[in-house]
């Protein structure tokens, strides 16, 4: 069984040292400080884009006496709306950090998070990044809000469903914190984007601010715009692994008996209601329990579930989820089987 989450550390050669960095080079290459000092620390030339040594980032709530002067000018761009500056507090608050990326590194995204950490590359404009740190501080926010409750349930189409609002989320969230910015502070930086999410912000900042309705005119295009991206796709690759892990899962618990506890609570089916709710978290200011937007609390409750599900796949994804879903339910009828045998004093296996 794989662990959810692996990462793997990376160290880059140095490529021209400066004296001051060959000078540090000195200074550590002769004692063991020289691995913590290349992971704690991350210099690297924000125009080229050369990595000297890489880490977990620069809090953010330390950019302005830890980051560079590119990334210093950056957020103090973002921080001009009032949306901006929440997000940058939400950052600092909940300890992101963010890192430089060279684009060989992710050459089909401007940009990444993983718990903790948002990554851009070099080679965008000022303005772009502003918009695509947004979007990711975003997904930040929905990995302190929701994405914990998704660590504990591999139920595919849970998984497929959260992954693609995930992304949808932050897209709306982009696009109305460039349109505020524009409302503030005069200035059109969704002009100089081009990842997802690009034209979603731009006529969603230009469309008149008396006019603008959020849901209609960025959560819908959101997710019209995303069938152009491999969002979806790459959902459907974690809702097979989940799926996957599932039907194993019996056989891992027979070799490490131990662990059954712990992978109990992922193979217990999320009932529709409690999708709905998490669902409708998403495309609010603070994604509490609770929070839903007007057009979609004022759904039917039987249509929540069916409006979630329109919209995030299509009808070749949706027959292939029933047929995960399906893989994932025997997996879980094994292991409630192999819970069973625990209560009759199996002595391989743990009480429940």
């Amino acid at each position: 069984m794989k662990p959810l989450h692996t990462s793997k550390l990376q160290t880059f050669a140095i490529t021209s040292p400066t004296p001051c960095q060959q000078a540090l080079l000195v200074i550590f290459a002769t004692s063991a400080a020289t691995l913590a000092f290349q992971f704690l620390h991350n210099i690297i030339n924000p125009t080229t884009g050369e990595e000297i040594f890489t880490r977990r980032g620069v809090p953010i709530a330390s950019i302005e006496t830890e980051g560079d002067s590119r990334v210093r000018r950056i957020f103090s761009i973002l921080k001009k709306s009032s949306a901006g500056d929440a997000a940058f507090k939400y950052a600092a608050e909940h300890r992101i950090n963010f890192q430089w990326m060279r684009k060989g590194q992710m050459p089909s995204a401007l940009a990444s998070y993983t718990p903790g950490l948002v990554r851009t590359r070099t080679d965008d404009t000022d303005h772009s990044i502003v918009h695509t740190i947004s979007h990711e501080i975003r997904h930040g926010q929905q990995d302190h809000e929701i994405q914990s409750i998704l660590l504990l349930n591999d139920d595919p189409d849970f998984v497929y469903t959260l992954n693609v609002l995930n992304e949808v989320d932050s897209c709306a969230y982009a696009a109305n914190l460039t349109a505020q910015h524009k409302d503030q502070t005069g200035v059109l930086i969704a002009q100089s984007h081009r990842g997802y999410g690009a034209k979603t912000a731009m006529k969603y900042t230009l469309t008149p601010q008396t006019k603008r309705r959020f849901f209609e005119d960025a959560v819908l295009p959101c997710f019209d715009e995303l069938k152009d991206t491999p969002y979806r796709q790459m959902a459907m690759k974690k809702a097979k692994s989940g799926a996957e892990a599932a039907s194993h899962l019996s056989d891992f618990i027979k070799k490490n008996p131990a662990l059954l506890p712990h992978y109990e609570a992922k193979l217990v089916p999320v009932s529709d209601q409690d999708k709905v709710a998490l669902y409708k978290r998403f495309f609010t200011p603070d994604m509490k329990e609770g929070s839903a937007l007007p057009e979609i609390e004022n759904m039917k409750h039987e249509d929540r579930l069916a409006w979630f599900r329109e919209m995030t796949r299509t009808p070749e994804i949706a027959r292939e989820l029933d047929t995960l879903s399906d893989k994932f339910a025997k997996g879980h009828e094994e292991f409630r089987t192999l819970k069973t045998v625990s209560l009759y004093g199996n002595p391989s296996l743990p009480r429940p």
